[in-house]
């Protein structure tokens, strides 16, 4: 009975003590918290056009989108996703402004460049107020047509809700909040849509 315990107890440290290496972001639990889910309609112009995107993070950090806490000493584990921070950010806004109105062509001569300055979301873990997280976003946007051109800065912060459950779980919906609050901006900027049509 007594060996039985110790294996049972080892086997236990094991499974609670190790923390993961690197967690991937699940891309299906990228939903904003509803308080930051509108989603505005764009009133871009008739042509369509063409997005390129940019990382100018500190390059220690082009590879990560930030950091959650993991295994049982919530130990600080790189947040990662497939293809990449650039690609993903590339997709994300393609796909969010296509639902809002934008038609994109690679072959477009209006340029739209998104400019990566800071992008990252950490868990939070705080004495009194449960398991959080927060992000930060702040792209710069360059758009050509023609001899004119356009330049404006967008950015959010965003703190969840703490609650009871995994800070992980926070992770997903609070950076897809800062993202869609980004967006939100841009489709609300008027000088950007007049620039377009």
């Amino acid at each position: 009975m007594g060996k039985q315990l110790e294996l049972l107890l080892f086997l236990l440290f094991l499974v609670g003590g190790c923390a993961q290496s690197r967690l991937l972001l699940d891309r299906n639990l990228l939903i904003p918290f509803e308080e930051f889910a509108e989603k505005s309609k764009f009133k871009p112009g008739s042509q369509a056009v063409s997005l390129a995107v940019i990382d100018e993070r500190d390059r220690d950090r082009k590879e990560l989108l930030g950091m959650a806490k993991t295994g049982a000493r919530y130990k600080d584990t790189p947040l990662i996703v497939p293809g990449g921070v650039k690609q993903f950010v590339k997709d994300y806004y393609l796909k969010e402004m296509s639902e809002r109105g934008f038609v994109f062509s690679d072959q477009s001569s209006t340029l739209i460049e998104l400019v990566v300055k800071n992008l990252w979301v950490d868990e939070l873990q705080e004495k009194f107020k449960g398991e959080r997280a927060k992000c930060h976003v702040e792209i710069e946007l360059y758009a050509k047509k023609g001899p004119t051109s356009f330049k404006a800065r967008y950015w959010a912060k965003i703190t969840s809700a703490g609650n009871l459950g995994d800070g992980t779980d926070h992770i997903a919906p609070t950076l897809a909040s800062c993202l869609n609050l980004s967006i939100e901006k841009m489709a609300k900027d008027n000088k950007f849509t007049d620039f377009l049509n």
